[in-house]
């Protein structure tokens, strides 16, 4: 059984490795990123495969409910990594995510965040005091 077990850890090390990353603080990200927004997922729709890794490529699209930096607008994401990798991410319709995307950059598995009030509070906390900085 011991063997059947350490057969399969070494056959999806590379799988495990890559995504064993600390992710970013939320403040790191935001800076990092040209678009920071919270959205319902309105529908996650296959669009063909990607061929390297057999993973299914789509388009996700948006309700946007509060933008925190950049304008993304109805424009569908688009990603090619979703299912066994640490690129992309595997979306659910009708779910709400706050995204932190970067304009040419694949989306790393840390840029999608699940609803929390946390990351809400400190979203709204980061760009209030962008805002008394300005001033």
């Amino acid at each position: 059984m011991r063997l059947i077990v350490a057969i399969v850890v070494l056959l999806h090390s590379d799988l495990l490795l890559a995504c064993s990353v600390l992710c970013p603080t939320i403040e790191e990200m935001f800076s990092s990123s040209d678009h920071v927004f919270m959205g319902k997922t309105e529908s996650v729709e296959e669009v063909g495969t990607n061929a390297f890794r057999d993973e299914p490529n789509i388009e996700v699209h948006f309700d946007i409910q509060k933008t925190w930096k950049g304008n993304w607008g109805n424009k569908p994401l688009r990603t090619i990594y979703n299912k066994y990798s640490c690129y992309g991410y595997f979306f659910k319709a009708n779910e709400i995510y706050i995204m932190f995307i970067r304009e040419g950059k694949r989306l790393f598995l840390c840029d999608t965040q699940e609803y929390s009030d946390e990351v809400v509070e400190k979203l709204d906390e980061i760009t209030a005091d962008q805002n008394t900085s300005i001033k």
